[in-house]
């Protein structure tokens, strides 16, 4: 059985340790490797995935 999971990337790279020490370092390279991850996660378990990158959670 697939299942869609939405994602909110801001607030999943703030919690994860992992993340959020790529993120302080490139914001950019925080976004992709996240990306990239749960893309991985989709080619194992078949999921699909949509990651919501919200302005408001933004940092420069």
């Amino acid at each position: 059985m697939s299942i869609h999971i939405i994602i909110d990337g801001y607030n999943l790279i703030r919690q994860s340790n992992f993340f959020s020490t790529i993120d302080r370092r490139d914001m950019q390279l925080g976004r992709e490797t996240l990306i990239e991850t749960l893309a991985a996660y989709k080619g194992i378990k078949g999921h699909k995935i949509t990651v919501v990158f919200d302005g408001a959670q933004a940092h420069s």
